[in-house]
């Protein structure tokens, strides 16, 4: 036995050796170090959009990878610079409403009406500011999720009748946004009623970002409270809403990297790099787990990369043409997608956490996660295999077609490129609170051995392999 270990020992090809939780977890310090440098974060078409990219792109050329650019293009942004929500001329604390309309400077000044958490459609709102509660979704048990995977991998037992999970995603927005528009209301301001902690920052994408329609504005569960319990004890109420800023044409870039392989046949591996706040996981988490990726596969001689990589961070994902920055590289770059035989996403590392009147708090381990794989048995086969042997824990493969597939690659997808995606939604996801402690730190680079060991594999596989169709 031990004469066949050795010889099949001989037939093994030497690995460079893959960034670890400390170098994974320094990138993601430095790229939130320095989005906190700018009033703007990393909102695309931005400094600190710019400045971001400026950093991704020196980190590629820095594992020595030479062809590495910087694609910019145009894009629409509503930037609000200057925001105040006064109700009988008190300031109360609040947050601009992602899309929506600027007000004059003066600000808009019209009655509060208090609506509960629907619209009444047989309601005429003229003139009036309305005050909309935000419910949560409901919370998703976690036993749930176990039984729906066609893979589950949770060695620890945490899909237990012990955990939920809960999405940031209001359940009554932004239609009821839209529909206080059509009853004509003036303006609009969601309570989140649900977040413990009171914060009322929040900064969506498409998912529930709003087209401008009127001003809107966010303020948080307990401000919120104190207001409805002032209008229904009877007392009138004149808010002034102030929502100042410019809409104006910019340009943001996609960071492109890439190795070449011994065939045209290529690999895209993507994430996204602008976010509304710190962006740790939203998304540095992506963004480290792509240049650990690039990394290791910069270091293996291009005899053994069969397959050209590209890797690309995208930008503008927070733009209702979703996911931009990936339309916009589809587009700019025909030659790239003749040769594409797989789309690999990369998105959201975060930290399981309890929610609480102090934000949100680490409670242990990574928030449940799906990767989205084609309905290729052994596709399906090789990512299982690379999530256990990698030991990426809390992770699920859905069923195809059960649930949308969501990530920075959809529209490869829809595209019909064999896609791969890794996603979790964690309800902090589009908040303030998307900090550096929300990195489960231990976590990082068993998700990113993970990938690398997909790509590995599907390396050395023949294209019609990877694009047939057997589920």
């Amino acid at each position: 036995m031990a004469e066949k270990s050795t010889a099949a020992a001989l037939f093994s090809r030497s690995k460079p050796e893959m960034a670890t939780n400390e170098d994974l977890y320094g990138w993601a310090k430095e790229l939130v170090d320095l989005t906190l440098q700018y009033p703007q974060y990393r909102r695309y078409g931005t400094e600190g959009d710019n400045a971001a990219t400026n950093w991704i792109a020196d980190k590629f050329r820095s594992f020595g990878i030479e062809n590495v650019e910087q694609q910019y293009y145009d894009v629409n942004i509503q930037q609000y610079d200057d925001y105040h929500l006064f109700v009988n001329n008190e300031e109360i604390p609040s947050f601009f409403m992602h899309g929506a309309t600027f007000t004059k400077p003066e600000g808009l000044d019209a009655e509060l009406v208090y609506l509960g958490d629907h619209v009444d459609p047989n309601e005429d709102y003229t003139g009036k500011i309305v005050l909309v509660d935000l419910p949560s979704q409901d919370r998703l048990p976690t036993t749930a999720i176990a039984k729906f995977g066609t893979f589950v991998y949770d060695p620890e037992e945490f899909f237990n009748d012990q955990h939920s999970i809960s999405a940031g995603v209001p359940r009554n927005f932004p239609v009821s946004y839209y529909s206080a528009a059509d009853r004509g209301a003036a303006g609009f301001i969601g309570i989140w009623c649900d977040w413990l902690s009171g914060s009322a920052k929040v900064y969506p994408d498409p998912t529930f970002r709003v087209q401008p329609r009127i001003p809107g504005m966010f303020v948080g569960k307990y401000e919120g409270e104190k207001l409805v319990e002032r209008l229904k004890n009877g007392e009138k109420l004149t808010a002034n809403m102030i929502l100042q800023g410019e809409a104006k044409t910019t340009k943001t870039n996609n960071v492109v990297a890439i190795l070449p392989g011994q065939k045209k046949e290529t690999i895209l591996v993507s994430t996204h790099h602008d976010c509304g706040f710190a962006g740790a996981v939203q998304d540095g988490s992506g963004v480290v787990t792509l240049l650990g990726i690039a990394k290791y596969f910069s270091k293996i001689p291009s005899n053994f990369r069969q397959k050209t990589l590209v890797f690309v961070a995208d930008s503008a994902h927070y733009d209702f043409n979703y996911p931009m920055g990936a339309n916009k590289f589809l587009e700019m770059n025909p030659e790239i997608f003749k040769n594409i035989v797989l789309t690999v996403g990369v998105e959201h590392i975060a930290a399981y956490c309890e929610e609480t009147k102090e934000g949100f708090i680490p409670a242990g381990g990574p928030e449940p996660r799906y990767i989205f794989a084609p309905p290729n048995k052994m596709i399906q086969q090789i990512c299982a295999s690379a999530i256990a042997s990698n030991n990426m824990v809390r992770t699920v493969i859905p069923p195809c077609g059960a649930v949308n597939f969501l990530g920075e690659n959809q529209s490869y997808f829809l595209r019909n490129y064999p896609s791969i995606s890794m996603m979790s939604g964690p309800k902090y996801l589009f908040s303030e609170d998307d900090t550096l402690d929300k990195l489960p730190k231990e976590h990082l680079q068993s998700a990113m051995a993970t990938f690398i060991s997909i790509i590995d594999k599907c390396m050395y596989l023949p294209p019609v392999w990877i694009s047939n169709i057997d589920m």
